[in-house]
């Protein structure tokens, strides 16, 4: 069966989807800054809808924690200390990070990683740390 995500009357239900189809729980939902994909990640998964038809968009093969970038261009997916850098049109890996996804600016050029012992602030092209901070132990 195909995932699916049923259309709500958004007037009587505004803040409700109904998601049906997947065998596999979710760990996370999001919601691309224009509001037309809806993510959904479970932990090994993430899967993109069309929010307006409910058409399943593609799979992808990394699970966790997700975050759409400030123009919903790149789908942000984290578990177990890395982070993975998809793009949501072509469902391609962008890159892939060291740490756990933190918030990206809100222009999404600006991405901030963390892991036990620093902070990351990245840019768009991923590979120039803004700034390091070590934490204290």
């Amino acid at each position: 069966m195909q995932s699916r995500l049923i259309r709500i009357d958004w007037v009587q239900e505004p803040e409700r989807i109904i998601r049906t189809g997947h065998p596999g729980e979710f760990i996370e939902v999001a919601f691309s800054p224009d509001g037309r994909i809806s993510a959904g990640a479970g932990p090994r998964w993430s899967k993109l809808w069309d929010v307006r038809t409910g058409k399943e968009l593609r799979s992808l093969a990394s699970g966790g924690h997700i975050l759409f970038n400030g123009n919903g261009k790149v789908l942000a997916v984290s578990i177990l200390g890395k982070t993975t850098l998809w793009d949501v049109r072509t469902g391609k890996v962008v890159h892939m990070l060291d740490g756990y996804v933190g918030p990206f600016n809100p222009d999404g050029k600006i991405l901030a990683t963390a892991s036990e012992k620093e902070i990351k602030a990245l840019n768009r092209n991923w590979n120039h740390k803004f700034a390091v901070n070590e934490l204290e132990a």
